[in-house]
């Protein structure tokens, strides 16, 4: 988000404060003079951004630059194992992990990018974002290319439309062709960029409620996709300026790189409850505790990325030994909308993986069916919607019980005919 929004009431009784005390055209009254040194890229960070509404994510922030200071630490035994290592910041109101490790004898960098891959949160559309503005999408990854001073401001357009209503009068347009992020094969990924010259380059209380700046950002409009390497590129070095002219440089001097490459991890399934409860269903998050489901319910998996759920394969042992079940790609209620999702593909923006009984275990022709009542266990398997992380690969284990079913998706959102079949669907 413009985290100068957040200093508006701050500066106002600042401003009044200073009414008689300087001359009205006098903005910068009070206010240190900008350093003569160019500014320095000082990180490239890859994080989540607040929901609207409040809305869960992964509470993830990396620093792709990678030069945060190494904290020596101990763990004393006088003090019964007492960590010497402090959280200095909060991510989406969480302290994360910076244990010391006694291998190193350093603290853990939860700004440094994993093994495993950069997180991808949830998609903006599960939220009912389905048009972003251009100051705050709402949610997703963001890249944040954070400067240790304050950047030209005539790198970004602003216009007014006073017809509007309040908090969405103002356009901001950054300079076209400054920067971009492209996928792995060159495709630059649709985005919202814009200039936010507030915040700290070094001190932040929450990265992501006060996140660090100024920086130019680049919040993706659409859901990263998994095991995919993206490209942050800076397409015109030369144009980034602070307000005295001096052009941007790397950290320590000389020229800014002009590409910067992070990896997203594989496919990776939502924890249920872990986002707000809405993605899976019935609750698998306790295996000691295997839920329960009636006859015409169907299983949902959410995924924080595309699963390519139509060539899933699903193995079932139940009441009866091997029952008839299908897997695929989250279809919704709408047979005549089934046609967006085109013949033989999986859809394009709902990574949830539906399973439920059927006719047949051809998805080609497979139509509901009933659960026999009594205790199941299922093996998944699934990859990505692009092949390239490896398979997905669970068990879960779940009761089906008549009791209290339902043929009303009003009553029962989780019934199959809320989440129809490829078979279903009038092309």
């Amino acid at each position: 988000m413009r985290t100068q929004f957040f200093y508006v009431g701050l500066l106002g009784a600042i401003a009044g404060g200073l009414v008689g005390t300087a001359g009205c055209d006098d903005i910068t009254a009070g206010q240190s003079a900008d350093s003569s040194a160019p500014p320095q890229l000082v990180h490239v960070m890859i994080q989540d951004a607040r929901y609207l509404f409040g809305f869960p994510n992964r509470a993830s922030a990396l620093d792709i630059l990678d030069n945060n200071n190494t904290r020596t630490c101990q763990i004393t035994d006088a003090q019964a194992g007492l960590d010497t290592c402090i959280n200095e910041f909060l991510v989406d109101q969480v302290a994360p992990d910076v244990a010391c490790q006694e291998s190193t004898g350093t603290c853990k960098d939860p700004l440094k990018i994993p093994a495993t891959g950069v997180p991808v949160p949830l998609s903006c559309v599960l939220v009912g974002i389905q048009a972003p503005d251009n100051r705050d999408p709402g949610g997703g990854i963001q890249v944040r290319l954070v400067f240790d001073k304050v950047l030209d401001s005539a790198l970004e357009m602003v216009t007014m439309d006073p017809t509007k209503a309040p908090g969405t009068t103002n356009t901001y347009v950054l300079e076209p062709g400054l920067i971009e992020l492209d996928d792995q094969d060159g495709n630059v990924v649709a985005s919202k960029m814009y200039l936010d010259n507030g915040g700290s380059p070094e001190f932040s209380s929450d990265l992501e409620l006060v996140p660090l700046g100024p920086a130019l950002v680049i919040k993706p409009t659409d859901s990263l996709l998994a095991a995919t390497t993206y490209t942050v590129k800076i397409l015109k070095p030369g144009d980034l300026k602070d307000r005295q002219g001096n052009a941007a440089v790397a950290l320590g001097g000389g020229a800014l790189a002009t590409s910067y490459t992070f990896k997203t991890e594989d496919l990776t399934p939502d924890v249920a409850g872990a986002v707000g409860g809405g993605l899976d269903y019935p609750d698998f998050s306790d295996p000691t505790a295997p839920p329960t489901i009636t006859p015409n319910e169907v299983i949902q998996i959410g995924f924080f990325e595309l699963p390519a759920g139509d060539s899933a394969t699903v193995t079932v042992t139940g009441p009866t030994g091997a029952a008839p079940v299908v897997a695929y790609s989250e279809r919704l209620d709408d047979p005549t909308m089934c046609s967006k999702f085109m013949a033989g593909a999986d859809p394009s923006f709902i990574p949830i993986l539906d399973i439920t009984a059927a006719t047949t275990n051809d998805l080609a022709t497979a139509m509901p069916a009933e659960w026999t009542a009594g205790d199941y266990m299922i093996h998944v398997s699934v990859k990505d919607i692009t092949g390239r992380s490896a398979a997905f690969e669970a068990d879960y284990a779940f009761t089906v019980d008549p009791a209290g079913e339902t043929t009303d998706p009003m009553m029962d959102p989780n019934i199959q005919s809320a989440h129809r079949l490829p078979a279903e669907c009038q092309m």
